[in-house]
């Protein structure tokens, strides 16, 4: 069972996507994804967190920037993926899409980094884990 504090972090969250994905213009306290949460919290805690929480984003941060957050995790998680699988490349058909999504500054120098933290700090554990259809699922392995 959450507590409080953990479904005033809920709506923060939802409300961060939802200003993030949709342009900022679909956020209310109305939005299905929104409004759900005023039954943990309550009418009164849900205004308050909301309205509180409305003012941060938009004074501290921008759509734009939440998208390319959001874009720039999505991207670091199919390089573990593809890393996991042996098939780490700029050329990887899911990793090239974020070159368009990113611009290549951006892309390069993420893909840059992480590329880096992979190679130094994991190993491929292979044929992990197998699943009810016999299919092997590989893992990435922290070095200490």
């Amino acid at each position: 069972m959450r507590n409080q504090e953990e479904d005033i972090q809920r709506l923060k969250k939802d409300m961060y996507n939802v200003f993030g994905v949709q342009g900022g213009a679909l956020l209310s306290k109305e939005h299905n994804l929104i409004k759900w949460n005023k039954h943990s919290l309550g009418e009164e805690l849900f205004n308050e967190v909301y309205d509180e929480y409305y003012a941060w984003l938009v004074f501290n941060t921008t759509p734009e920037q939440i998208r390319i957050e959001s874009q720039t995790k999505s991207l670091i998680s199919m390089m573990e993926s593809c890393y996991a699988y042996h098939t780490l490349s700029k050329d990887n058909y899911y990793i090239k899409k974020y070159k368009t999504i990113l611009g290549i500054d951006l892309f390069n120098e993420v893909y840059d980094k992480e590329e880096k933290n992979l190679r130094e700090n994991y190993m491929v554990g292979n044929d992990v884990h197998t699943d009810h259809e016999g299919v092997t699922y590989n893992s990435l392995i922290k070095l200490k």
